[in-house]
This record gives C-alpha cells, structure tokens and sequence, in this order.
C-alpha cells in the first residue's frame, strides 16, 4: 500500500530539520532562561 502523503512529508520533515536544529538555540535564548540569568544570556550573546 502506498503513502503518497508519507513520502511527500518525510522529504519535507528532513528539509525543515535542520533549519530547526539551526533556530534551537535561539528559541531556548528567548525563553524564561534568560529572564532568570540575565548575565548569563548577555554574556553570551555579545560572545
């Protein structure tokens, strides 16, 4: 049986990914953390 959307996604899911993986880090910046570390997310951005 085929998946014609299972394979149309699959493709796309692993295109997606890595931007993903590449915007991680940015997201977990904007978070609470460094709301509670101020220092620590300002270090680390002038880095």
């Amino acid at each position: 049986m085929q998946l014609p959307l299972f394979n149309k996604v699959i493709p796309l899911f692993f295109k997606v990914l890595p931007l993903f993986i590449k915007m991680l880090p940015l997201f977990i910046k904007m978070l609470p953390h460094s709301i509670m570390h101020p220092s620590c997310s300002f270090l680390s951005s002038t880095k």
